[in-house]
C-alpha cells in the first residue's frame, strides 16, 4: 500500500479533491478526516461512517490507508460470503471493510507489527467483528522462521528489508502462505491481499501450486526491486498458473496494485 499512499501524500494531491463528494457521503466527522487526508490537520482517534463503520487511527497517514480502501477501493469490492485472507493487516483497515461492505465474510488477518495489531484487534471491536475477522500477530515469508521487522518510525510501512544500514527493528515470528491455509482449514480462498513491503515475493514464490488452485483473486501492492521481482515476474508466474491480470494500477515506474484473477 505504500505506492498508493504516497501518490496520496505528493504535491498532485489536489487531484484527488475529485474524492471529497465520496468523502462526504461515507464519513460522518468528514471535515476531520479531509483536512487531515489534506494535511491541513492531524487529526487521529475514531473515523464514523454513515453505516456504522468505525475506523480508530494511531497517526495521521491512517487516513491515506482509509482512502485507498474505503474511498478509492483500489482493492476493489468484497462480495457476500467470501473467504479472505489479510496479509499485511497493518491497523485492519481492510480486514474492517471486507466484512462491513459484505455479509457472512470470513477474514484471516495477519499483522506482526505489536502497535498496529493492538490498534487491528480494536477496530474487530469497535465494530463487532471478533468472530468474522480471526487475528494473527505473526508475519508471512517465504518460511518459517524468526525474522527481523525494521522499523519504519511512525509510518506502517514497516519491511523485512532494511532501507537503510542502522536501522532500528524488533524479532517476528514468521510462517508460510501454506502454514495460513493449513492452519486454519482453507479450502477455498476468495480474496488474498498481499500488502508486505517487498516480501510479496519471497511469499508467492515458495507457496506450492496447490494453494493457488484454492485461490479465486490475488490483489498485490507490488514494487519493482529487480530483475527477478517485479510486475513481469508476477505475470508470468500467475499466467502458468491459469491466472490473469484485471486491474493494474500504476503508480509510478517502482510500485502499483495488481490483480489477478484465475481463470476458470
Amino acid at each position: 500500500m505504500w505506492g498508493s499512499i504516497r501518490r496520496l501524500l505528493s504535491i498532485k494531491a489536489i487531484l484527488h479533491l475529485r474524492y471529497v463528494p465520496k468523502i462526504i457521503f461515507k464519513i460522518k466527522n468528514w471535515k476531520a478526516f479531509l483536512w487531515t487526508y489534506l494535511r491541513l490537520g492531524s487529526y487521529t482517534g475514531i473515523f464514523r461512517f454513515r453505516d456504522g463503520t468505525k475506523i480508530k487511527t494511531s497517526d495521521p497517514i491512517d487516513t491515506s490507508t482509509i482512502s485507498v480502501i474505503f474511498i478509492r477501493e483500489d482493492y476493489g469490492k468484497v462480495k457476500n460470503n467470501s473467504v479472505v485472507i489479510d496479509i499485511g493487516a497493518n491497523i485492519g483497515v481492510y480486514s474492517v471493510y471486507a466484512c462491513m461492505t459484505s455479509k457472512n465474510t470470513k477474514v484471516y488477518a495477519y499483522e506482526p507489527m505489536p502497535d498496529s495489531f493492538s490498534l487491528l484487534s480494536e477496530n474487530l471491536r469497535l465494530n463487532k467483528l471478533e468472530k468474522s475477522v480471526e487475528a494473527f500477530k505473526l508475519g508471512i515469508a517465504g518460511k518459517k522462521t524468526i525474522r527481523r521487522l525494521f522499523i519504519a518510525g511512525k509510518s506502517p510501512f514497516h519491511s523485512l528489508f532494511p532501507e537503510k544500514k542502522g536501522q532500528k527493528s524488533i524479532d517476528i515470528s514468521c510462517i508460510t502462505l501454506k502454514d495460513v491455509f493449513e492452519k486454519n482449514n482453507i479450502k477455498k480462498c476468495d480474496i488474498l491481499k498481499i500488502d508486505v513491503e517487498c516480501a510479496e515475493y519471497e511469499i508467492l514464490f515458495n507457496t506450492p501450486d496447490k494453494y493457488f488452485q484454492r485461490t479465486s483473486k490475488v490483489l498485490i501492492e507490488y514494487q519493482n526491486l529487480d530483475k527477478n521481482r517485479n510486475l513481469e515476474r508476477l505475470k508470468e508466474f500467475f499466467e502458468k498458473k491459469g491466472y490473469k491480470i484485471t486491474k493494474l494500477r500504476k503508480d509510478s515506474k517502482k510500485y502499483g496494485i495488481v490483480w489477478f484473477e484465475r481463470q476458470s
